[in-house]
């Protein structure tokens, strides 16, 4: 919370600045577009609180990198068509719901796209109750399992333990370390190395680990 506010003042303090800028180039009212640019910029800086969040909220240095790329991204475009929208929609109510609704999901989206244009790691599931999902291996230690604070909840399954396995990225390898029954290419495995595109089975769910190819 007090992060926002930090974050918000910054953003009044750059939109205030932008506007006097604006006015000096003879940008009078909102129908110019350089007011557009000017609220553009100044809900970035709101936008990268949100991403901070998102890291802070993930334990992850590089989910809050890709939070605050997306949040600046997704802020920014939402800035720069709110005041085109409240044209549009005469002001009003209307066109603030319809303006912080885009930054909203330009937000979610372009944090979406910032995160699978950089992940190095990830699981993709091919089969279970999470079927198409993938899961970006961000952490050192990406703990599966059936408890809700698992990294990855594994549900509908009473063969999955609560702490079921464990991914552990050391340098350059990634460590698979299982407790309960898990496969690895159709063998039982306790420990093992992951390689690109190893299938991996746990309970009813199955998954490819993939990983970026460095040329």
């Amino acid at each position: 919370m007090a992060l926002g506010f930090i974050f918000e003042g910054i953003a009044n303090v750059i939109f205030v600045i932008g506007l006097a800028i604006a006015a000096q180039m003879g940008a009078q009212t909102e129908r110019n577009p350089a007011i557009w640019v000017v609220r553009g910029f100044a809900w970035m800086v709101f936008g990268a609180a949100g991403g901070v969040v998102y890291g802070i909220v993930g334990l992850s240095a590089k989910k809050t990198l890709y939070g605050v790329l997306g949040g600046v991204i997704g802020a920014g475009l939402g800035g720069l068509l709110f005041d085109p929208i409240a044209l549009l929609t005469r002001g009003g109510a209307p066109s603030r719901a319809v303006g912080f609704a885009l930054v909203g999901a330009a937000t979610g989206v372009a944090v979406g796209l910032v995160e699978s244009a950089l992940k190095d790691r990830w699981l993709y599931v091919t089969a279970g109750p999470l079927a198409g999902k993938q899961f970006i291996l961000y952490k050192p230690r990406t703990v599966l399992g059936s408890d809700q604070s698992c990294d990855i909840y594994l549900f509908k399954d009473s063969n999955i333990l609560k702490e079921h396995a464990v991914i552990e990225i050391a340098g350059s390898r990634i460590l698979l370390r299982a407790v309960g029954e898990t496969y690895l290419g159709g063998q039982p495995v306790r420990q093992q190395v992951l390689a690109n595109d190893s299938a991996l089975q746990i309970g009813r769910y199955a998954f490819r680990y993939r990983e970026r190819q460095r040329n």
